[in-house]
């Protein structure tokens, strides 16, 4: 349920030999020996300069999860510990792009810890904003999404993800 010191997305190749201490720490955790280490916080000067990626599992749902964080009724989403860390640290900004693929906002992590899905808790459903915002709509919905991408089980290791909205993009961000 802590946080790892690993989690970090491939940046460049390491520019000092790693130890076989650290080699296997690395792949363990499913990060590449190329991976640059410590990873950088993400804090680019402007929206262009941070990466990207889209909420959910096709543009409907990224369309429908997007709202709800410019909303402010979304703080909190989780993955599959199987697709990796997808690049989340805490501090780390990124740019979230809704269904067209279009920059909207930039949301920064506050915390990254991991639970599994039959161990997620009333606040963290409700942070995520989906729904009547209970733990059972919670559990519906993420067991017909992770049946979907094929890594459903009750036991199922999940990476839990905190975030503020730092910056709304484009239409709306004037609201």
């Amino acid at each position: 349920m802590s946080e790892s010191p690993l989690d970090g997305p491939p940046q460049g190749k390491l520019s000092a030999q790693l130890t076989e201490g650290a080699e296997a720490l690395m792949a363990a955790a499913g990060i590449p020996s190329t991976t640059a280490w410590p990873p950088s916080p993400g804090r680019g000067s402007s929206s262009a300069d941070l990466e990207s990626f889209t909420f959910g599992d096709g543009p409907k749902l990224a369309d429908e999860l997007l709202g709800l964080v410019i909303a402010g009724r979304k703080t909190a989403t989780c993955w599959s510990v199987a697709s990796g860390p997808s690049g989340v640290v805490v501090g780390r900004r990124m740019v979230a792009k809704d269904g067209a693929g279009r920059p909207r906002a930039v949301i920064e992590t506050v915390e990254l810890t991991q639970r599994r899905f039959n161990e997620v808790d009333e606040a963290f459903a409700r942070d995520e904003g989906e729904d009547d915002r209970t733990l059972g709509s919670w559990r519906r919905g993420h067991q017909a999404y992770f049946t979907r991408e094929g890594t459903f089980a009750p036991d199922m290791l999940l990476w839990c993800e905190r975030f503020r909205l730092v910056e709304v993009i484009g239409e709306g961000a004037d609201q």
